[in-house]
């Protein structure tokens, strides 16, 4: 509580004070600081720690710290005698990742030791789309594909890829219905004066839809005309 109302002096106090210290409490200090933007001070909190890499690389994820995460998950075996398992591999694709190291990730992947399934190119493909690394995205999602996943959301992932690229997304669609696997129509919902709004994509039930959609037409209109809207087809799987 004390470390994320900000009260951090006060928190180590309770947190030293601690007969027994377990990882809960050891997390929430650690949480306090990083959100607290004393970045070094989590390090040498985390240090102190010594607990499983896991834990370790967990911290270098949300730091991004690239060579602290490729330090850590030497260790684990070398130092803490922890053979890395998939939850560990999956966060060095991830730092990776989100640091624009996307053929780096790819060859870890490749390299991975272990049965790790389809988590890890999961991972890659969301980070190609968002670093516009296009083609890489593509070997990544035809990856998932080979291996059979079932998630929807990396066929959606990939059907956008391929929009960018400028491919037809037939080969996508027609593996999403020989596997059985649909995309949920999009859900959103506001609250006004205590009542609940849902909206569903394709969905005009709302009572006021008509003049819903006037208004939203209108401001995309506004909004291209000042170039302050791109739109984007991530998320979109286009019928």
């Amino acid at each position: 509580m004390y470390a994320k109302c900000g009260s951090l002096d006060d928190g180590d106090a309770v947190f030293k004070r601690m007969p027994a210290r377990d990882v809960v409490s050891w997390n929430a200090m650690i949480s306090g600081l990083s959100q607290n933007g004393r970045g070094i001070e989590v390090l040498t909190f985390f240090e102190e720690m010594q607990l499983e890499g896991a834990d370790l690389i967990m911290l270098a994820f949300h730091m991004g710290l690239v060579d602290k995460g490729w330090e850590y998950f030497h260790l684990m075996p070398q130092k803490f005698g922890i053979v890395p398992r998939v939850e560990h591999y999956a966060c060095m694709v991830d730092i990776l990742g989100r640091a624009g190291k996307l053929h780096e990730a790819k060859e870890f992947i490749e390299s991975a030791t272990i049965d790790h399934g389809l988590c890890l190119w999961r991972i890659l493909l969301s980070a190609c789309r968002n670093h516009r690394n296009y083609e890489l995205g593509a070997y990544a999602g035809e990856k998932l594909m080979e291996l059979g996943s079932q998630e929807s959301s990396a066929y959606v992932l990939l059907s956008s890829i391929y929009s960018a690229l400028g491919r037809l997304n037939e080969r996508v669609r027609r593996i999403m219905s020989t596997r059985g696997i649909s995309k949920e129509p999009g859900c959103s919902w506001i609250e006004l004066k205590n009542q609940v709004h849902v909206f569903v994509v394709g969905d005009m039930l709302h009572p006021d839809i008509k003049e819903i959609r006037e208004k939203l037409l209108r401001f995309s209109r506004l909004m291209r005309e000042d170039e302050l809207y791109q739109l984007e087809y991530g998320q979109i799987l286009e019928d």
